[in-house]
């Protein structure tokens, strides 16, 4: 990818962590996941690099996911419920890291995709995703 080589390019020092994405959905805890959405993808690097952005800690719930992506929407749904269900307040969008899949240059089997979907929960500041 272009991007590494250009981080590796100006001497950054990638982190050992996954490269993952913020999606920027304002309705996924009302399931609603086909309107379109912004997202950054961050590429973990080493803290002391020229213009790392630390960011700020969280406590999150998470999803592991193991195969191709068919019903990962159902899966997610599963993960809304149980947040709504037991009250926990969302204080961010969703992250998701691509631990394995065909996207990394690999010839890997979709059956094999392997992700992690993390949401950051609690209290903050600024109070809850919904109150913004």
């Amino acid at each position: 990818m272009a991007f590494y080589h250009d981080l590796i390019k100006e001497g950054i020092v990638l982190s050992d962590e996954p490269p993952f994405s913020i999606d920027y959905r304002s309705k996924y805890l009302e399931k609603i996941y086909d309107e379109p959405f912004a997202y950054d993808i961050c590429i973990p690097c080493r803290y002391d690099q020229k213009g790392a952005v630390l960011e700020k800690g969280y406590d999150a719930i998470f999803m592991l996911y193991y195969g191709d992506y068919s019903v990962m929407q159902e899966a997610l749904d599963k993960l809304v419920d149980y947040i709504l269900d037991n009250d926990i307040k969302v204080i961010g969008y969703p992250r998701l890291s691509t631990i394995t899949t065909a996207t990394l240059g690999e010839n890997i089997d979709p059956d094999n995709y392997f992700s992690v979907v993390a949401i950051p929960i609690g209290e903050n500041d600024e109070g809850t995703i919904s109150d913004k």
